[in-house]
């Protein structure tokens, strides 16, 4: 294995059509600090349902989503979901960010989602890092042993412009399908690599760096006492002014797409 290259989360029935969710049981202490709360599929967000009243929103992402270190309302996508909801009736918080993903998890995922509980208004995604790969671990038990894994250097392999190719494909059926059903599609990433923005995609959309560094920094002056401003409780994930950053942006996006 390179030794630049981190495993994380194991994928678990890759070819199932039902939904895909991290292994709560390996973080139940850290869950517990939070006050996690996760619905019947795991997922930390309200129930799902196929019965909606008002905007159907949906978010989706890796940890970044899913909020690793964080309580539920920092989270980007619960807070772009809390200012939403002040304006209009809203279905519900549907949140299907997983530990770990790549991005052909998250938009399997919502196709997943979708088929049982139905196509939403809006879709927000927080991009996941084009490095993240799926790796045989142990490749002499073939498909049990798949893990999402990234190289966390920076560096990568062959596979590398497969895997920006094969993200260009998979958010451009993804942007054509929602087209087709008068869904709205929001994408950015948190990557500054920028390996998305050479891409030829109508719905992501390119976070200044010069914006949310001036952002970054004069929320970590004006609020002294979030000591969980530029990192998560878990002192690997971003903190909150990342996440209003975001959500600030996101929110922007929808206001200028009503």
């Amino acid at each position: 294995m390179n030794k630049h290259l981190a495993i994380s989360e194991k994928i678990k029935d890759p070819f199932s059509h039902k939904l895909a969710t991290q292994n709560a049981t390996n973080k139940n202490n850290h869950y517990k600090e939070l006050n996690v709360r996760l619905n019947s599929k795991n997922f930390r967000c309200d129930e799902f349902t196929s019965e909606h009243k008002g905007l159907h929103i949906l978010f989706s992402g890796c940890s970044v989503t899913f909020g690793d270190g964080l309580l539920e309302d920092e989270i980007w996508a619960k807070d772009l979901y809390n200012k939403i909801k002040k304006d209009r009736e809203v279905s519900g918080y549907f949140n299907l960010g997983v530990s770990g993903s790549n991005i052909f998890d998250v938009i399997t995922n919502i196709f997943r989602y979708i088929t049982e509980f139905g196509t939403p208004d809006v879709i927000f995604i927080s991009l996941p890092s084009i490095r993240r790969y799926v790796f045989h671990k142990d490749e002499t038990t073939g498909l049990s042993s798949l893990h999402n894994s990234v190289y966390v250097d920076g560096s990568g392999d062959e596979y590398s412009e497969v895997a920006r190719l094969q993200s260009f494909q998979y958010l451009f059926a993804l942007e054509v399908f929602c087209k087709l059903q008068n869904i709205k599609l929001y994408c950015f990433t948190y990557d500054i690599a920028r390996r998305y923005s050479l891409m030829d995609l109508d719905s992501y959309f390119e976070i200044d760096i010069d914006d949310i560094t001036k952002f970054i920094s004069g929320y970590y002056i004006d609020n002294p006492s979030d000591e969980f401003a530029i990192k998560a409780r878990d002192n690997s994930h971003y903190g909150t002014a990342y996440h209003k950053y975001w959500s600030n942006f996101c929110y922007n996006l929808y206001l200028e797409g009503i």
